[in-house]
């Protein structure tokens, strides 16, 4: 169960953080505007987003999803927005002049010289879509990993929390 929520937050929060940077670099207009808001978001503690997105969308799967999203998304887009910024103006100016439209600049120049960038977030994210999933069984969950972990706390289970956090590290 952990997994699966694990591995949906994951491609959602990655997939997301993506195609977000790859639209606020778009226009310098966009980044203007966006930016700011989206550090903001980014400095809340996301653990504090948990007990909202349980209310907001129940105790089901759901919530769980979206909290190990929430934190694969802003480290994916953080990263991907200062590869694309990162790319060589000059680089960019010699593909303009050889009449590069916009699509072809982003295609053939922007991202293949932000791959680093969001290769590293995409690596450094696995375990952050964990602890998101593990985070929402803690606070609401009735299955998975993190449900087994609390539970086993409550009832002062050492045994069981130690084979829960065995099971995480596997």
């Amino acid at each position: 169960f952990t997994l699966v929520e694990t591995l949906a937050g994951y491609v959602i929060g990655a997939s997301l953080g993506l195609v977000c940077a790859w639209l606020l670099s778009l226009t310098a207009a966009f980044q203007k505007i966006f930016h700011p808001f989206l550090i903001a978001f980014y400095a809340i503690p996301k653990i504090a987003l948990a007990p909202l997105m349980i209310m907001w969308f129940g105790l089901e799967i759901t919530p769980k999803i979206v909290i190990a999203a929430i934190f694969v998304f802003f480290i994916v887009f953080m990263n991907t927005l200062v590869g694309i910024q990162g790319v060589s103006r000059d680089l960019v100016n010699v593909t303009r002049i050889m009449g590069a439209d916009k699509l072809q600049l982003m295609r053939l120049v922007t991202f293949p010289s932000a791959v680093p960038n969001i290769i590293i977030a995409l690596r450094i994210t696995v375990p952050e879509a964990m602890i998101g999933a593990i985070i929402g069984e803690f606070i609401a969950g009735n299955r998975g990993v993190g449900y087994l972990i609390n539970a086993a706390s409550n009832q002062y289970n050492t045994a069981g929390v130690f084979a829960g956090i065995c099971a995480l590290l596997a």
